[in-house]
């Protein structure tokens, strides 16, 4: 199977799934010591649900959602308590929570058309679905995440992908091709993924703006990032703009939606 149009498609999916989680898994790592007992988390572009797996496993209550079904079939399959949508971040209903979870540059791929005011409205509704305090847990490309021309590759026994990067002002597009072995065969799939990058002092503005207090952090634990990969560790401290807003809204409106 081939296609230029596919997010995380199934060979992709697996690929990644099976090789590719240690962000997640070194976020986690941060994120749950952080968390109440027995909290609700969103687990934004959750991926393959690694991360889910292991908030779910402490006993938190999980919710995830990512464009891509292949990726939310694995999640599911592994996390069978928690409960995961297919759908744009951008739009989701995202309830009210204990802590948000966006790891692998998952706000870089959902803002990469809409841009800076696409990522000032996604902080904002961050913000309006946390309690106070609550954590907001993400990383975020910069523009020195890649080189022009700049190619990275990963071989293992049943699959090799390989990707390269272009970029333009702060526009990457990623061409990534996979190989996966069948039987006797190796079967190839290529996808296009695009992302838009931001200045770490332009994330911390919008951040704050939004109501958060935030902190960069140096990496998930002493796990080190890809370079140009920037976390960021945001906690929800100033509600009253957001409040000023829906003066006409009461505080049970805030409660739990039904679809959790």
């Amino acid at each position: 199977m081939t296609s230029t149009e596919l997010f995380y498609g199934p060979d992709l999916a697996a690929i990644h799934a099976d090789h590719h989680e240690a962000l997640a898994r070194t976020a986690a790592d941060v994120l749950l010591p952080l968390m109440p007992s027995a909290g609700r988390v969103l687990d934004l572009g959750c991926g393959a649900g690694r991360l889910s797996l292991m908030l779910a496993a402490d006993g938190h209550e999980v919710v995830g959602v990512d464009l891509s079904p292949a990726l939310l079939s694995i999640a599911q399959r592994r996390v069978p308590s928690g409960r995961f949508k297919e759908g744009d971040i951008l739009s989701a209903d995202f309830g009210t929570v204990d802590a948000i979870a966006a790891i692998g540059e998952v706000v870089n791929y959902a803002t990469a058309t809409g841009g800076p005011s696409a990522l000032e409205t996604l902080f904002r509704r961050v913000r309006e679905s946390l309690l106070l305090r609550g954590r907001f847990l993400f990383d975020c490309a910069g523009p020195n995440r890649h080189g022009q021309g700049e190619c990275v590759w990963s071989e293992k026994p049943d699959s090799f992908v390989a990707m390269q990067a272009s970029v333009r002002d702060d526009i990457i597009t990623r061409k990534i091709v996979t190989f996966i072995r069948r039987g006797s065969g190796w079967e190839k799939s290529s996808e296009l993924h695009r992302l838009r990058t931001y200045e770490p002092a332009e994330v911390c503005r919008m951040l704050e703006e939004a109501g958060f207090e935030v902190q960069r952090l140096s990496g998930y634990g002493e796990a080190q990032l890809p370079n140009g990969l920037h976390p960021f560790l945001a906690t929800a401290v100033n509600l009253s703009g957001y409040l000023r807003e829906r003066s006409d809204q009461t505080a049970a409106e805030y409660s739990k939606p039904s679809s959790w």
